[in-house]
């Protein structure tokens, strides 16, 4: 009897030089782990938090070699930053052996939690005055330390430059677990300092097109997805957009707050709808995608082939949506994204 001994072929295995802090550490990763994974698996000190691509504490630069990444990091970087290496450590496979460097962190300014607003249940709006100069713009986010040594990114909903000082608005939902809602409740209850440590502002949260815009978003970035819509209709005065907000049981405060004073300013130009959550996740997508095409009201007038996608929400939003954008026949390099844990 012919015994047939089958061998498994190797994974292929690359080598990656990490220069972080003036140190160099050097590992190897299989092509189909990330860098990050692998990383934590060996013990090999890299930062990190939310290990899904929402944080930017991975960033690196690829000095040397070559990737392949998990999803377009457009929403993170530049066009010139992607052209210069700059990746997500847990968005990234390496397909040679790298080098990879963690620069030092920006330089942080000191900010102040200056008012705040209820908008809705476990939702704020949140005023922040840096006294200098202050480089980002509506749409970018950054990263608010506050004096506990906690940190985590915010997106800009608005902001005014001064010659020597800035005003930041930015949105902020509370959760039951959340990394900062605890303290988030001590600010509003005047029980922290007010003191802030802000570092500089990163992603590319933006209009791509030159048309008309479909939007989704749900939660605090909703905000910062409106002052977007809100800037582009205002400079374009032809343009129209369809703003679908996603919200548990279809009903939100929030949502109709900010929405009814920027549905009169553009009298008819910019649409809006809320989809209950249970609908946008549960049903089939060719369904929904054609309930949108079809049957939706929201999609009257938005005929034009030059169509931009904005989508700012969790990770399962941002892909639900990115689905249905294709439906739509949005051009992936038309839809701009900002994904949050």
């Amino acid at each position: 009897m012919l015994k047939w001994i089958l061998k498994k072929e190797p994974k292929a295995s690359h080598n990656v030089a990490v220069q972080k802090g003036g140190e160099e550490f050097v590992y190897a990763v299989v092509e189909n782990e990330t860098i990050l994974d692998s990383a934590l698996a060996k013990g090999i000190p890299m930062p990190y938090s939310c290990q899904v691509g929402s944080c930017g504490e991975c960033r690196c630069k690829v000095v040397k070699g070559k990737i392949s990444q998990i999803k377009d990091l457009r929403y993170m970087f530049s066009d010139d930053e992607i052209a210069n290496g700059f990746t997500l450590a847990c968005q990234t496979f390496p397909r040679s052996n790298l080098q990879l460097r963690f620069d030092s962190p920006t330089q942080v300014k000191e900010g102040r939690i200056v008012d705040f607003e209820k908008l809705d249940e476990d939702l704020y709006k949140v005023l922040i005055r840096i006294e200098d100069v202050f480089d980002a713009l509506v749409g970018q986010f950054f990263s608010l330390i506050n004096t506990r040594s906690t940190s985590r990114y915010y997106s800009i909903v608005s902001l005014q430059k001064n010659i020597d000082n800035c005003l930041l608005e930015i949105h902020v939902g509370l959760k039951t677990d959340g990394v900062m809602s605890n303290w988030w409740r001590d600010i509003f209850s005047g029980e922290a300092s007010r003191v802030i440590g802000v570092g500089a502002a990163e992603g590319q949260y933006s209009v791509r097109g030159k048309g008309n815009i479909i939007s989704f978003a749900s939660g605090s970035g909703l905000g910062v997805t409106v002052a977007l819509i809100t800037e582009y209709l205002r400079s374009n005065d032809a343009a129209e957009a369809a703003f679908f907000g996603v919200f548990r049981g279809g009903q939100s405060n929030y949502f109709e707050n900010i929405l009814s004073t920027r549905k009169e300013e553009f009298n008819g130009r910019l649409k809006a709808s809320i989809i209950d959550s249970d609908e946008f996740y549960q049903r089939k997508q060719g369904n929904f995608a054609k309930k949108l095409t079809l049957d939706c009201p929201v999609l009257s007038g938005i005929k034009s082939k030059d169509v931009s996608g904005l989508i700012c929400g969790s990770c399962n939003l941002v892909a639900r949506a990115k689905s249905l954008m294709a439906n739509l026949e949005v051009a992936e390099d038309k839809v701009s994204y900002d994904e949050f844990s």
